[in-house]
This record gives structure tokens, C-alpha cells and sequence, in this order.
């Protein structure tokens, strides 16, 4: 079964209320246990951020525990080498990505999986990191 990384953009839009085709054909895939989806813990936050100024807290909060539970995602852990790996790919590109982007782009790296993102600044990384990048990319509908 293939593994993916999804970033922040691509579950809001899966949480929008203008979800796209390939999200939804995406979640299908994860939810049927076709493609193995790996979340960072800080996207889930980031996530939860979004939600929030939409919905307020206490739907923010039934939306993700709802996700969380239904959703067959691996919740990833921060390990000190990711973080010094993500901290590293953040020094060499300070204003081109959050630390969040350079997190799931130090987890994907790691571990050789497509990195699944709405990120426009991908072209900010250098070279060597970014033939080294599997990236699928997504729009927001």
C-alpha cells in the first residue's frame, strides 16, 4: 500500500465546504485503506487553528475528534532527527516555507514518500532538496 504525507492545506480542503474531486477521491483511497496517510501532530494543530476561526472551538473540536476517529491517518511524532532535519531545511529557506511545510518536507524526505501539499513555494528549495521531493500537488476549489 502506497504511504503519502498530507500537509495542512490538503485537509482543509478536505474540511471546506468546497472539497475537490481529486480530495475527495484521495480521502476515499485513505478511508478504504487503499493509500496509507501520515499526519504530523503540529498539522493536526495547525488544523484544528483553521477550523477554529471558522467554526469556533467546540465544532473545531467535533470535526477533528470525528477525522481523528473515522479516518484511518497515522499520527505522526515529532523525533528529535525530524526536528533537526526540519530545523535544518528551515535555516537553509527562512522565508519561503512555515515550519510546518519544512517539517512534512523533512518526514517525506526521510521516509521517501510523496508529499501531498497546496504549497505554492515549493520552488523556494534548493535544488537537492527538491529532486529528492516527491510532490503531489493540490488547489484549493
Amino acid at each position: 500500500m502506497p504511504i503519502i504525507c498530507l500537509d495542512t492545506g490538503v485537509l482543509s480542503i478536505y474540511f471546506s465546504k468546497n472539497v475537490t474531486k481529486e480530495i475527495t477521491l484521495l480521502m476515499t483511497k485513505i478511508k478504504l485503506k487503499q493509500v496509507e496517510a501520515h499526519v504530523l501532530k503540529p498539522v493536526l494543530v495547525e488544523v484544528f487553528w483553521h477550523l477554529c476561526r471558522v467554526h469556533g472551538i467546540d465544532t473545531a473540536k467535533s470535526i477533528l475528534l470525528s477525522f481523528v476517529n473515522q479516518v484511518p491517518i497515522e499520527q505522526v511524532e515529532l523525533t528529535l532527527p525530524l526536528i533537526i532535519k526540519a530545523g535544518t531545511i528551515k535555516c537553509q529557506i527562512p522565508s519561503g516555507l512555515s515550519y510546518i511545510d519544512c517539517m512534512c518536507i523533512a518526514y517525506s524526505l526521510n521516509l521517501k514518500i510523496p508529499f501531498h501539499t497546496t504549497e505554492k513555494t515549493l520552488k523556494t528549495i534548493p535544488t537537492f532538496i527538491l529532486q529528492r521531493l516527491k510532490v503531489v500537488e493540490y488547489r484549493f476549489g
